[in-house]
């Protein structure tokens, strides 16, 4: 009788603790949008309060990119949509590699569908991380959009593919995050120019972390991002 009620205890603990382990990222929604210039974009959505946040991958890469820190993001209340970029993952559009500059500039409509999205869904204060040319588009949106309060850059550039970003750095009246290694040789003073040059920006240097989205999980980059 002991060893049975011992048992159920055990049994009961257990399932308290996979309660407790229960968080919002659970509750994330595959769901597609549509541009202003009607392209689909396959996009990840994690239900939050009401400061929602845009995550903009790599060149060639995908919204998993960003799987373990958007969980992160949602574990802290945020809500959260991983896009895919046209021409990239499920998203439609032709293929990134045969991209046109104007083709790459154009994508800023990608990151206002999603910041739209958000908006219907209560958001009423939001933030945009990108990595790398994610990074450039980011900003160049950012400062279109008077409702983008923080912006956060994984090595920007100058100029990656056509998408320029000092003009975009100088426009936009937020905060402005800017983070990269040293060994980047294309984005490290770039980088710290743009903070530079930004009413509002911070220039965070790192040296050994890598490009864009590859610093996640390094160097504390994940908790300086979270404490912006």
């Amino acid at each position: 009788m002991a060893a049975k009620f011992i048992f159920g205890l055990i049994v009961i603990l257990l399932l308290a603790g996979c309660a407790q382990e229960t968080n919002s990222s659970d509750n994330v929604q595959n769901i597609s949008l549509t541009t202003d210039d009607s392209i689909k974009i396959s996009s990840r959505f994690y239900p939050g309060n009401q400061t929602g946040i845009v995550l903009v991958h790599m060149l060639g890469r995908n919204k998993e990119t960003w799987n373990a820190f958007a969980d992160e993001l949602a574990n802290s209340g945020y809500s959260v949509i991983s896009i895919d970029l046209r021409g990239h993952g499920e998203s439609g559009g032709s293929d990134y590699s045969s991209f046109s500059e104007a083709q790459w500039n154009s994508a800023v409509n990608d990151i206002k569908a999603a910041k739209e999205f958000l908006k219907e869904k209560g958001a009423t204060n939001f933030y945009i991380i990108g990595g790398s040319i994610g990074s450039n588009l980011a900003i160049k949106y950012a400062a279109t959009d008077s409702d983008i309060s923080k912006v956060v850059l994984l090595s920007p550039s100058f100029d990656y593919r056509g998408v320029k970003t000092e003009e975009a750095a100088e426009n936009f009246k937020g905060e402005l995050l800017v983070v990269s290694s040293s060994e980047d040789l294309q984005s490290f003073g770039a980088s710290e120019q743009l903070a530079e040059i930004s009413p509002n920006g911070e220039f965070v240097g790192l040296s050994g972390a890598g490009h864009g989205t590859n610093m996640l999980g390094k160097q504390n980059v994940n908790i300086t991002i979270l404490d912006f």
